[in-house]
């Protein structure tokens, strides 16, 4: 998959829903099941799962994402938020697991100026190849960031 020619920066954020063993690993990092779709997800116009993040584009992307709140009122990402390291996302990316099945993209929303996509062609592998590939994305994390 290609990436259109946009400007990037270094990093992304990756929202927690919650601090469950789901999300969470037994050592505190980020589990690969993060980036799994949600079972009543289905994939966009183009046949690519979306995974949301929020581009690092200035300062204030962290204290914006982390106080994100849903539609109930409660904050959106409880368990915080994980870095994801650009330049390590490419080379994933690049790599055998991911090439030609992920990419990313800048999605801006109305109420959202940050928010991207990492796309994923899921249907284009088998269970054991998306297996790898969440893990591999889990790999490109350099930190998770607590709700405070």
């Amino acid at each position: 998959m290609e990436l259109e020619e946009q400007s990037f920066p270094e990093s992304c954020l990756k929202g927690l829903p919650n601090l469950t063993p789901q999300f969470i690993n037994n050592q505190g990092g980020v589990s690969p099941f993060l980036f799994r779709p949600h079972c009543d997800q289905e994939p966009n116009t183009n046949g690519l799962y979306e995974s949301s993040i929020n581009w690092e584009d200035d300062s204030n992307v962290e204290k914006f994402t982390l106080n994100m709140m849903k539609p109930d009122g409660t904050v959106r990402f409880s368990g915080g938020v994980a870095r994801m390291i650009r330049n390590q996302l490419d080379s994933a990316i690049s790599g055998p697991v991911c090439r030609d099945v992920v990419s990313y993209e800048r999605d801006p929303l109305e109420d959202n100026k940050y928010h991207g996509n990492i796309l994923m062609n899921l249907d284009a592998i088998n269970k054991p190849h998306q297996d790898a590939l969440f893990e591999q994305l889990a790999s490109t994390i350099s930190e998770r960031i607590p709700l405070t």
